[in-house]
């Protein structure tokens, strides 16, 4: 870096400098509302580096043709963090697009993803674009349940609210994650939350159409009784990490969205699933309505010796709850390329080796790369991908191993960092 590329195009990394140039770019190609938002990215992120930011540059008019930044951080799966890069704000201006600018971009991106060694990358983008990237749908993204104002049960006469709902500050951050932290589901990606994160998250806008976050405490006669956070987006409000004392005071917290969403000319608004059997059910019921469709994650695991390093604890943790919880062996898999043994001992994971066999039929489970990804982030089961990948295979007497090692999950990691 820098590149020359052709026509008085120069591909390199983001300086402070470039930052009016970058919120340009980002306005013509993602639209004024997003601006709060990624300036975020780059002014408090605090895991931000320029050299995390790729560009095109035109140097005749000094615009800024393409980019795309890389954002660090981590998932969560049963107190067991993946570090993770996600790229962000991918864009080219319509007057050059078909350059094959990101591709070039991507190819830089991922010499800098060597130098991070994540365990996952991840791309929540543009529909089937990214999988020429090597990336697969591989993790739940989005979806909520939307809320009719009207079916919300109201206070009756001389009835006040049983909670009061403070927005939380950077001195109560800690109070939110701590509350949070003792109602995190099993078996279910996460968003990793941490204190110095508050002010990256906590997007206070310059516009009020602008996109924006805020977190919020219930509280009961200062106690602390629920958490959740509030992101309103150009077309409507999510309600998401919302946890609560009991699935009663699920009724204040819709009240006040709905002050809120007044506020904001009547966006409407819809609330991510709650990870709490009861709040979700009570939802269900208040609301009369279902989940509306979720998208995904890309995903793309980088190295399986680290995914399998960091999955280890979590594997022997699966096998304590079957019959193969004092296994000692080893399940091969190939992805038709390269081959692997996970070994245990005694219901342990031990390691993942590398088998040079190139014989096929002598692998426990066979399946391609991208069938292999949604499997080992438990987006579709063995079952789910055999039913309808022929590829997908495994022996029978190995199939109740394969079941429980890389059950189903699911994901609730918001986009943004």
């Amino acid at each position: 870096m820098p590149k020359e590329l052709e026509k008085n195009l120069i591909l390199r990394n983001g300086k402070v400098k470039d930052l009016p140039a970058i919120i340009e770019h980002i306005r013509r190609v993602h639209g004024e509302e997003v601006i709060d938002l990624v300036r975020g990215m780059y002014e408090k992120n605090p895991r931000f580096e320029w050299k995390d930011v790729f560009l095109v540059e035109d140097k005749t008019s000094g615009e800024i043709a393409a980019h795309l930044i890389l954002l660090k951080g981590s998932w969560t799966l049963d107190g067991i963090e993946f570090p993770s890069v996600q790229m962000e704000v991918v864009g080219t201006l319509d007057n050059y697009r078909g350059r094959g600018l990101i591709k070039k971009l991507n190819d830089e991106y991922e010499k800098r993803v060597k130098e991070i060694s994540p365990t996952i990358m991840v791309i929540a983008g543009i529909p089937q674009f990214y999988k020429r990237f090597g990336y697969e749908f591989a993790a739940q993204l989005g979806g909520g349940i939307f809320v009719a104002p009207a079916l919300i049960p109201k206070l009756s006469e001389n009835e006040e609210e049983r909670v009061s709902i403070k927005e939380v500050d950077i001195e109560t951050f800690r109070e939110f994650l701590e509350f949070r932290e003792k109602r995190l589901p099993k078996s279910t990606w996460l968003q990793t939350l941490r204190v110095e994160d508050y002010e990256y998250h906590s997007m206070h806008v310059t516009d009020p159409a602008h996109e924006a976050m805020s977190f919020y405490l219930a509280k009961k006669r200062r106690k602390t009784v629920g958490c959740f956070f509030i992101n309103r987006w150009e077309s409507r409000i999510d309600v998401g990490e919302l946890y609560l004392e009991n699935h009663t005071l699920l009724v204040p917290i819709l009240h006040y969205v709905n002050s809120k969403s007044k506020q904001w000319n009547g966006l409407p608004f819809r609330v991510i699933p709650p990870s709490q059997t009861q709040v979700e059910e009570f939802l269900y019921a208040i609301t009369r309505n279902s989940l509306a469709p979720r998208y995904a994650w890309y995903v793309k695991i980088p190295s399986l010796t680290r995914f399998f390093d960091n999955m280890g604890s979590i594997l022997s943790e699966r096998l304590l709850r079957t019959e193969w919880r004092g296994f000692t062996g080893e399940l091969t898999f190939t992805n038709y390329k390269e081959g692997y043994g996970i070994m245990f001992g005694r219901g342990k994971f031990k390691a993942l080796r590398e088998i040079p066999d190139k014989k096929i039929e002598s692998f426990d489970l066979r399946a391609p790369t991208p069938s292999l990804t949604r499997l080992l982030m438990g987006y579709e089961t063995f079952d789910e991908l055999s039913s309808h990948e022929p590829d997908v295979q495994c022996r029978f007497v190995m199939r109740p191993l394969v079941r429980a090692l890389f059950p189903k999950l699911d994901a609730k990691v918001d986009p943004f960092y």
